[in-house]
């Protein structure tokens, strides 16, 4: 496994090796030993995710009990995006994007405290999310795409959203409640 840097703190991508034979493949999609230095917390939910091309989900984040996520695209391709909101961080409000697809075979770490999502770049896009906790929809909030921070990540992309997504808050309003 490789582990690279992302361009904030505390979230990393994973490239995993990937064994191939004529019957298929095979890779980890987690170990725990391997993950000890980036991932403190025990993975406590795992999640699927399907989504035609073109569908944006989040950017999502839960205000009390938030997760931390290991995210790895089964099939298909996506634009990842992620935004420290840590207040305490160096990176706090920062903007990150990746493409993440099932043939670079790579995860990406989004720890607590960070708004997630992403767009489906191709048809019948699968991911699992592996989370260091539950979900409460109570304590989730959206963080609007239409925020100028994500501006230049998802220009001239038209994509289908959820009516939940569509009324996400501004980052000012994030702000008051962080």
């Amino acid at each position: 496994m490789i582990i690279k840097n992302t361009k904030l703190n505390d979230c990393y991508y994973f490239d995993l090796k990937k064994f191939l034979d004529n019957r298929g493949f095979f890779f980890e999609l987690s170990h725990q030993s391997k993950y000890k230095n980036y991932i403190k917390k025990k993975i406590v939910q795992t999640n699927f995710s399907y989504s035609k091309k073109n569908v944006f989900r989040g950017m999502h984040f839960q205000v009390k009990n938030p997760q931390g996520k290991l995210l790895t695209v089964l099939s298909g391709k996506i634009k990842d995006i992620i935004i420290d909101l840590r207040k305490q961080s160096s990176t706090y409000g920062k903007v990150d994007a990746i493409i993440l697809s099932e043939k670079k075979n790579q995860q990406i770490w989004i720890p607590e405290g960070f708004g997630h999502g992403f767009i489906s770049l191709t048809d019948k896009v699968k991911i699992i999310y592996q989370c260091t906790d539950f979900y409460y929809p109570k304590y989730e909030k959206t963080l609007s795409y239409k925020d100028l921070k994500f501006k230049n990540i998802i220009k001239n992309i038209k994509f289908k959203v959820s009516k939940k997504d569509l009324s996400g808050l501004s980052f000012k309003e994030v702000e008051k409640i962080i």
